[in-house]
């Protein structure tokens, strides 16, 4: 019996360490989003509770798998939210999650999806980009998707 008490009171003491999230946490994570302070935003995902119905918390999850090197949950999240919540972000952050599925494409060897998105972030979002990375997408673009079929 003691046991049992023992192992509740230990269950809630760690249940209680993850909490909901909060203005003050919520500006925490969108200032480590910001800065691109990703071991940061990890941790502080780790200390609340993931609410699937927040789309914010879904775009920092989406973020921390594309660069932690899961692409196929980061497209999971990715396409949820281009489905569902495209409305809620501003283009940047369109902008961005393109840009990651397309990273995600790459790195899942499914380049007629990284052309696609490439195209899409030359002609529709490309004043959201370093100066760098258009001319990537751009070139591929005008050699008809070439470099991917070689990559395959």
């Amino acid at each position: 019996m003691n046991k049992i008490i023992i192992y509740l009171f230990i269950t809630v003491i760690f249940c209680s360490c993850i909490g909901r999230l909060n203005n003050q946490k919520a500006g925490q994570l969108s200032n480590a989003y910001k800065e691109h302070n990703y071991f940061k935003l990890d941790m502080l995902m780790s200390e609340i509770s993931f609410d699937k119905d927040n789309p914010e918390l879904m775009l920092y999850r989406a973020k921390l798998e594309n660069v932690f090197n899961n692409p196929t949950g980061s497209n999971i999240l990715i396409n949820e939210l281009l489905d569902n919540y495209s409305k809620h972000f501003n283009d940047s952050i369109i902008a961005d999650l393109y840009y990651m599925r397309s990273i995600n494409a790459y790195a899942l060897q499914d380049y007629t999806n990284a052309f696609n998105d490439g195209k899409l972030i030359v002609e529709k979002y490309n004043r959201y980009f370093d100066s760098a990375i258009i001319p990537i997408y751009a070139l591929e673009i005008w050699n008809g998707g070439d470099k991917f079929d070689t990559l395959a």
